[in-house]
């Protein structure tokens, strides 16, 4: 089994458990944390996407949390000035 396939199969099975892909609550709180951000945004960004199976409003799966949660905090800063 090549990484690749045991990468694809991992991410199958969190998706139908309803977690972020290659992801935690506790990475998403570190990463947010990382990013100045406080863990109530973390938590937030992760019920949200959670809530929605972690799929984006057009149905498509999140692949790229990181990238997601770069625009969740980007959107959050502008809303606080």
């Amino acid at each position: 089994m090549t990484l690749r396939f045991t990468k694809l199969k991992l991410w199958a099975m969190e998706m139908r458990e309803g977690q972020p892909p290659f992801c935690n609550l506790e990475e998403l709180i570190i990463y947010f944390n990382q990013q100045g951000q406080p863990e109530k945004v973390a938590r937030r960004f992760y019920d949200h996407y959670r809530s929605n199976g972690w799929k984006t409003a057009r149905e498509t799966p999140v692949s790229d949390w990181k990238c997601f949660a770069r625009a969740w905090i980007k959107r959050e800063k502008a809303a606080r000035n």
